[in-house]
């Protein structure tokens, strides 16, 4: 390839050199996260009347990576705060078992379920408190979600938060519904269109290599370009030379 044809070449190879690699970096920086996630709290207590420790929460090895479980005493009440960050909807869903466990000798149980319909989340779930003492045990519930809420029937403590503070002794229904776009959706757009935008640069490429590759040379049958160092005919077409008479037209 001659060098006038590796000028435009370097250039289209630089510009799409300059485009993908801003382009991949930010994506690979973006944080990467398909599915739903949910952040809340879940608080067991009781009255504080100088006990060491109020209702425990174990948190299991399948829930380490999402809960955490802290000492709660506050207003009087002692017992144990688990706050869960991130949660996937199956791990949401498993929640409940902490408030089971943590009362092995009461009938107490906590149903949890959220689950997505188009661009609906929806939480429903059931604090059944029957075997806890209204004047001693306090249980509250909490939930976050991605976007905002639009309806529940707890307490709304911001554009996508919730919470409830079941009575005890009884059950409690707690419902909420948030709408926001699937969050592995809004990737995926986000990942086609820079496929898209990395397939039109390497069409443009190829089509740039196979213009400045393309054969120059004279097609068979096509006419010779006369050279400019080509002898012209002298006007006439006769030559002093090989006449039958002299300069002065004298005939031999």
């Amino acid at each position: 390839m001659s060098r006038r044809g590796r000028g435009p070449i370097s250039l289209v190879l630089l510009v799409l050199a300059l485009f993908c690699g801003p382009a991949l970096a930010a994506c690979s920086d973006a944080p990467a996260q398909y599915g739903d996630r949910l952040w809340g709290a879940i608080v067991l207590a009781e009255k504080d009347i100088g006990q060491e420790k109020g209702p425990q929460i174990t948190v299991p090895p399948s829930l380490e990576s999402v809960v955490s479980a802290t000492e709660f005493k506050r207003d009087g009440l002692i017992g144990t705060r688990a706050t869960y960050t991130e949660a996937t909807l199956g791990q949401f869903a498993q929640l409940g078992e902490l408030v089971d466990n943590a009362y092995p000798d009461a009938p107490v149980t906590m149903d949890l379920l959220a689950q997505r319909r188009g661009d609906a989340v929806t939480f429903r779930g059931t604090a059944d408190l029957k075997g806890l003492d209204p004047d001693n045990d306090y249980v509250e519930f909490s939930i976050q979600f991605a976007g905002p809420i639009t309806a529940t029937n707890g307490q709304q403590d911001g554009e996508d938060a919730a919470s409830w503070k079941p009575e005890i002794g009884k059950a409690t229904p707690m419902t909420a519904e948030a709408h926001y776009p699937e969050p592995g959706s809004a990737a995926f757009a986000g990942w086609t269109g820079l496929m898209a935008g990395i397939a039109l640069a390497v069409a443009v490429v190829v089509v740039a290599l196979a213009w400045v590759s393309r054969d120059q040379s004279p097609r068979p049958g096509a006419p010779q370009k006369r050279s400019h160092d080509a002898p012209r005919q002298s006007v006439g077409g006769t030559n002093n030379r090989g006449s039958g008479t002299d300069g002065s037209g004298t005939p031999h």
